[in-house]
Formats: C-alpha cells, sequence, structure tokens
C-alpha cells in the first residue's frame, strides 16, 4: 500500500489538525478570517461560477463569462493550488489538492470553463467542510 494511499486514511490528532488550519492575521478579525475563510472563499466562488454561467447563458460566450470564470478559478483554487505545490516540492507527491486543480485546468484548456469552476467549488466546499469538522474534534477532545 502506498504511503500517499495510507495518508489519507490517517485521523488526524488534535496538534496536526490544529496545525494544518490556516491563521490568517492577528486579532478578532484574522480570528474570523481563519475561522470563514475557507467558507467565503467556497461561496464567492459559487456565486463567481454562476455569474459567469448567467453571463454566458444571456449573452453568449465570451470575454466577460471568461473573466468571472478565472475569477472563480482564482478565489477557489488557490490555496488549494499552493497546497498541492508545496506537498509536490516537499514530498515529490502527487496530492489530490493538485491533482483537482490540474483536472479544472484541463477542463478549461478544453472550453468546459463552467464544469472546471464547478468542480472547484464542489473541491473547495468540502474542504471546508473538513476544516469544521477538525475544529468541532479539536473543541471537543480532552486537554
Amino acid at each position: 500500500m502506498s504511503a500517499s494511499y495510507e495518508r489519507l486514511n490517517e485521523t488526524p490528532t488534535a496538534p496536526a489538525a490544529a496545525a494544518a488550519l490556516p491563521a490568517y492575521g492577528a486579532g478578532k478579525g484574522g480570528e474570523r478570517i481563519a475561522r470563514y475563510g475557507e467558507g467565503l472563499a467556497a461561496l464567492a466562488s459559487g456565486v463567481l461560477t454562476a455569474a459567469a454561467w448567467g453571463t454566458e447563458d444571456v449573452w453568449g460566450p465570451g470575454t466577460a463569462s471568461i473573466v468571472l470564470y478565472l475569477l472563480a478559478y482564482v478565489v477557489g483554487g488557490y490555496v488549494k493550488a499552493k497546497e498541492g505545490l508545496e506537498t509536490l516540492i516537499a514530498e515529490r507527491d502527487l496530492d489530490v489538492n493538485l491533482l483537482m486543480i490540474l483536472a479544472a485546468i484541463g477542463a478549461a484548456c478544453i472550453g468546459y470553463w463552467a464544469e472546471g469552476a464547478v468542480l472547484i467549488f464542489i473541491f473547495r466546499s468540502a474542504g471546508r467542510w473538513r476544516a469544521t469538522r477538525w475544529r468541532e474534534a479539536i473543541a471537543t477532545s480532552p486537554a
């Protein structure tokens, strides 16, 4: 069994889960960003994807819809792409973060902008759900 497959089945310990959570900024605003940042990015990615799809549906495919799709890709995929590249460089291992981003970019390359944006939105939303579960596990674990 490969090491990357075993890592997917591991349950993170409280310190490992806490270390994996983003810690942006300081103070009350920084806490809000750390707590809701991934959810807000997922929401923004979904809204941008819907706006691009609506623009494409009303005016046809064009520059406006592609720009909105690109914004959805960047907002929704930046953190996951960064994590995937860091894993690739540090561990010389492809992880699911990088593979999903590459799949979305591949969809855009063959003209399926909406499908790639939806893929990023779903993947980002799942990441937000996982982060919420980790926070709950940390909060309820004995010190």
